[in-house]
């Protein structure tokens, strides 16, 4: 008996994990094909000997049948298995430990199997009234037939059965979320099976080697197998009961179909008059009224127990002062008080209980008058907004209210748990009877908790119930109203990020010559308007600055260097004037920027000397006015017109071209030649050099007049014709002339004119320009020798 036995849970081993896809209007079976191997009377290990799943509702409630007479026997079998363990370890001898720790070992895993079986056949019993019940219900979602009456029809039927239809989906989720759990708990038995299947395999090689003295080999591949069959049975159980928490959602899904037939039946219209309303919040109205006498109760309650709790404390106090005080009264006197704290903590909680229910209820009221807003006759389309960010306002407090309870209710459980294991482990009759005072006030605030997440759920339901009415008002609305409607949101939410508030600053008014302090917001409007003021401020104040200087330039001769010193602090002066305008008109307190002032201030001093010096010296350029626009200067090599002279550098525009941005602080500190300081006049030199043959006065008319007959050459003072110097080669004569550096004079193209009408005077004079020429000369009294040289060398 014991070999089949073994045999049957070793070919199990084999033949679990087959799992049937759903068919329609049927539960799963996946449990079936793990029994078939489980009772299997066939000593084959071939997966084809399995006996075919059933595929309809008959077959199944047969094979479940079949299943529960084999299951059936195969307890039996497990219990005389049990009863012939128990007098095997009873007739050994007491002195052989070995042979008793293996009877014993034997005897628990009969006992697990035993206890496993009798779960599985539970089981197949829970889900064969399951299965019963799913074919009726198949039965009756398919005779349905209307309800009686015509629309509109009365709004509490709609919620009755909405709130039915709720209480399934809430189970479907559940039952979706403890399947998932099954799932994995599945997945981790196969890889433990998987583990053993490998054990066993290589246990076995060892038990070959028992006969040369390894008896030890023989006694894991026992262990072993033992651990197989309780694996194989425990994977059995865990898809007995998968497949009764799908029967079971099975079940609720086809109620849930048939309520929803009903539900497209009545097609929302539903009706709920003012008489309708009036009569829900007068029942609301009483039961506030009667939680209220409740929680004045519980009021009395506190104070009781918190006399109690303090005359316990004195108690207490006065053992622990007097000398020689026997142990166990200090222990009553302290169980005492933490008996009577417990107390006074249940009371505490059972007034915020009813004081919880009061919010709730309040809070059930204003979800009715929003229904009856609702099913009004008025036009509501202005008002959905308005419900839908009411309704959703309420359920964040709703869901933060289930979230603390869920909480409370896990802390309280657990420990009520824990003082009902002490109850067990208790030694006493003294200990035991106030562990058991001590949990009763446990209980008390774990009922408390739940009574009043039962009333969150209830209210929670019809918050949704009341979001599914504005869906469905809303889906109702003409195109004409849902455009209003949708100009109605779109508003409101502009208004919400419009007066969204970024952050708030601490201000003083004045109120009755009194001073007060109060706290502005910084909103995105505020912040928005004050930069819309800006930007069109300053293009207004740029442009009338702008035209104001030009004005001044062309009819009061306003120098061009002062009018862009004169516009530079006018803008700074009317922008500061505007900045702080705009802040006022917004009402922003300049206060707010603070913060940022002082931040401000910290990068200037540390990341910015280099912008402070050449901010410092580009005021001191404007005040001293070393340079000024269009003057021509020189620095560092770059020469130009000085075009622009900023708070922090200067530009000047070169003869290539290019503008060269040069730092204020490089303008102060290094030598600058200004050629237009003082004056726009520069005096210019052209060096030309011609023999010692010609006739010097004709040289020096012909450079004057060429010279006075440009028409950019000043003619006072007059061009200056000097002989500066005898060259090696030839005469050097100097030209020098003075030219007015004003917009449209190039200096380097006026000497290049001169060039060219130097050069054809003196072509036309017969002047020749002298080219490089060298003199040799011999010392007398010294012989050169000379030589002629043949033609071959």
């Amino acid at each position: 008996m014991r070999a089949m036995s073994k045999r049957r849970l070793y070919q199990a081993v084999l033949f679990v994990a087959v799992v049937l896809s759903p068919l329609p209007g049927l539960a799963q079976t996946a449990a079936i094909p793990l029994l078939n191997a489980l009772t299997s009377k066939s000593g084959s290990s071939s997966p084809a000997n399995v006996v075919k799943p059933p595929q309809t509702q008959e077959q199944i409630l047969a094979a479940l049948d079949t299943q529960q007479q084999e299951m059936q026997k195969r307890l039996d079998e497990i219990k005389t298995e049990i009863v012939k363990s128990q007098n095997a370890l009873t007739e050994l001898a007491s002195t052989d430990v070995a042979a008793r720790d293996v009877a014993m070992e034997r005897m628990t895993a009969l006992q697990l199997q035993q206890d496993s079986t009798s779960q599985i056949l539970d089981g197949l019993k829970d889900l064969r009234r399951l299965n019963v019940k799913i074919l009726a219900a198949q039965q009756e979602k398919d005779a349905w037939q209307p309800p009686s009456g015509s629309s509109p029809w009365p709004l509490a039927a709609g919620d009755e059965l909405q709130f039915a239809m709720m209480q399934l989906k809430y189970q479907i989720q559940h039952q979706d979320q403890r399947l998932g759990v099954l799932d994995e708990g599945i997945v981790d038995l196969k890889k433990r099976r998987s583990k053993l299947e490998i054990d066993f395999r290589q246990a076995g090689t060892k038990t070959e080697a028992a006969t040369a003295g390894r008896p030890q080999g023989v006694k894991s591949t026992e262990v072993i197998k033992r651990q197989l069959d309780q694996v194989n049975l425990d994977l059995t159980s865990a898809a007995v009961e998968k497949d009764i928490v799908t029967a079971q959602r099975r079940a609720a899904s086809i109620e849930l179909s048939k309520l929803k037939l009903t539900w497209d039946y009545y097609d929302s219209k539903f009706v709920f008059t003012e008489q309708n309303l009036s009569k829900v919040l007068t029942e609301i109205e009483g039961r506030i009224e009667k939680l209220r006498k409740q929680e004045q109760l519980a009021s009395v309650r506190i104070n009781r127990t918190l006399d109690q709790a303090t005359a316990a404390k004195s108690r207490l106090d006065a053992l622990e002062k007097t000398p020689n005080t026997p142990v166990d009264a200090l222990t009553a006197a302290r169980r005492a008080l933490r008996a009577t704290d417990m107390q006074a903590a249940a009371a505490r909680i059972e007034r915020e209980k009813f004081s919880a229910v009061i919010d709730l209820e309040s809070l059930s009221l204003q979800i009715w008058k929003l229904r009856g807003d609702i099913y009004s006759n008025n036009d509501v389309v202005d008002q959905l907004t308005r419900l839908k960010l009411k309704q959703e306002e309420l359920r964040k407090r709703l869901d933060q209210g289930r979230q603390y309870l869920t909480q409370m209710i896990a802390e309280k459980s657990l420990a009520a748990y824990e003082i009902s294991e002490q109850i067990q482990n208790a030694k006493d009759a003294a200990e035991k009877a106030f562990l058991t005072d001590l949990l009763k006030p446990i209980n008390e605030q774990l009922d408390s908790a739940r009574s009043v997440f039962a009333v969150v759920d209830r209210v929670r339901q019809l918050l949704e119930v009341t979001g599914e009415e504005l869906v469905g008002r809303e889906r109702r609305l003409s195109w004409s109203e849902k455009l209003e409607a949708t100009s109605v949101t779109t508003t409101a939410a502009m208004k919400s990020v419009w007066n969204y508030e970024i952050f708030a600053v601490d201000d003083s008014i004045l109120v009755d010559g009194r001073e007060i302090k109060t706290k502005r917001s910084i909103t995105i409007g505020k912040s928005v308007g004050a930069l819309a003021i800006l930007v069109i401020g300053f293009m207004l104040i740029s442009n009338l600055i702008r035209r104001t200087l030009a004005f001044a330039v062309d009819k009061a001769h306003l120098t061009t260097s002062k009018s862009v010193i004169l516009g530079r602090w006018l803008s700074l002066l009317l922008g500061v004037t505007l900045i702080i305008t705009a802040f006022n008109l917004v009402e922003i307190p300049l206060s707010a920027f603070a913060f940022f002032g002082g931040a401000l201030a910290i990068g200037v001093g540390f990341g910015t000397q280099n912008l402070l010096k050449n901010l410092i010296s580009g005021v001191m350029l404007l005040i001293e006015k070393p340079i000024r626009i269009g003057d021509l200067v020189e620095i560092d090599g770059i020469t130009g017109v000085v075009t622009s002279i900023g708070i922090r550098f200067s530009t000047i525009h070169g003869a290539q071209g290019t503008d060269t941005l040069i730092p204020n602080s490089v303008l102060v500190e290094h030598n600058l030649i200004n050629w237009t300081y003082s004056t726009p006049n520069v005096r210019k030199d052209i060096k030309v050099s011609v023999s010692y043959s010609t006739n010097v006065e004709q040289v020096r008319e012909i450079l004057f007049n060429v010279t006075q007959s440009h028409p950019l050459v000043m003619r006072t003072p007059e061009p200056l014709i000097t002989l500066d110097d005898f060259g090696d080669n030839g005469l050097l004569f100097n030209t020098q002339f003075w030219l007015e550096i004003k917009a449209g004079v190039n200096s380097n193209r006026v000497m290049s004119d001169l060039r060219f009408m130097i050069l054809k005077a003196f072509t036309d004079a017969g002047i020749d320009l002298p080219f490089p020429q060298r003199v040799l000369q011999f010392k007398e009294g010294t012989s050169m020798p000379v030589r002629i040289a043949d033609s071959e060398s």
